[in-house]
């Protein structure tokens, strides 16, 4: 999940209906450690990463998260990880991977919500069963270059 000091609230809400669903392994990933540091005494069991990558003083809030996010998708992806990820202020009624590994859904790689028909950028996103080097992987590597690049004006061709 993917959140900041002002969310805070609604990332925690998130993680406990996960943990209640016995979706255990839940990783923040926050704007920095300061963040993560303050998280840590109220839920030790739940990871949380930042990025030392450095970016344009200008750069922060939303397309810096969503750059960081794809960024960590990405590399997940490249680790043969499946990973389900969502915005903090997601709401999980039931066990989402009863779902994804039934069919029709078992054979899709990449599942998307959108939020919008103008913008992918949705509230929940799952990858599984992607190659390590292969579309999905090439696709989000991509993606957060081309944010990153959008953004700060210095482009370069996507690492895998």
């Amino acid at each position: 999940m993917v959140s900041d000091i002002h969310r805070l609230d609604s990332f925690l809400q998130a993680a406990d209906s996960l943990k209640q669903l016995g979706l255990k392994n839940i990783l923040l990933v926050s704007y920095s450690q300061d963040m993560c540091r303050t998280i840590a005494p109220v839920v030790p069991d739940i990871g949380c990463g930042w990025s030392s990558h450095k970016h344009p003083p200008d750069l922060q809030g939303n397309f810096y998260v969503r750059s960081l996010r794809y960024r960590i998708l990405a590399r997940s992806i490249r680790l043969g990880y499946n990973v389900l990820m969502m915005d903090s202020d997601v709401v999980v009624m039931h066990d989402p991977y009863k779902y994804f590994k039934q069919p029709p859904f078992r054979d899709i790689t990449v599942m998307n919500q959108a939020e919008s028909p103008v913008d992918p950028n949705g509230g929940v996103l799952y990858v599984q069963n992607a190659a390590p080097d292969g579309p999905a992987a090439f696709m989000f590597a991509g993606t957060s270059a081309r944010l990153l690049c959008l953004l700060t004006c210095v482009c370069s061709q996507p690492q895998l």
